[in-house]
């Protein structure tokens, strides 16, 4: 996998709740990825070598650790692998569906190394709040983070 994933683009599902994944993004991904629960009501969609490398923490995760073992549990249950198929789709589980209030569209946004998957309403609601200002705003309190 290679390239970086930016920008964002609608999707719609077909009949069998399968997602066609924007070309644009499919560099990133390769044929096998995890689709996964994020925060924010959100999903992400990773390659295997980049869902592990985003989660390593957790898989050295102490046994009888509740909260990292809830963690583990709480992400794990509901993570799913799909195969991308020929025509670049994959589909969407009914249990990750229904947990995340997916419609008949889903938002692909870039992310660098990964997807992120977003049900259409909110999608929309947050790009409502996010005008020039805030998007400024949300970049200031990025850099502080990274000591920029």
């Amino acid at each position: 996998m290679n390239g970086i994933a930016t920008g964002h683009q609608r999707v719609a599902l077909d009949e069998k709740n399968r997602v066609r994944i924007p070309s644009k993004f499919s560099d990133v991904l390769g044929t096998v990825v995890y689709i996964a629960p994020s925060i924010g009501g959100r999903l992400n969609v990773m390659s295997e070598e980049m869902f592990i490398k985003k989660h390593n923490f957790l898989f050295d995760a102490p046994l009888y650790d509740r909260k990292k073992t809830d963690s583990k549990s709480a992400l794990l249950a509901m993570t799913v692998k799909q195969r991308v198929d020929a025509q670049g789709r994959i589909a969407l589980d009914d249990a990750v569906m229904k947990k995340f209030n997916i419609k008949r569209e889903v938002e692909f946004v870039g992310m660098f190394d990964y997807l992120e998957l977003w049900p259409t309403d909110r999608y929309d609601e947050r790009e409502e709040l996010l005008d020039a200002d805030r998007i400024g705003s949300l970049l200031e309190e990025l850099s502080a983070a990274v000591g920029e």
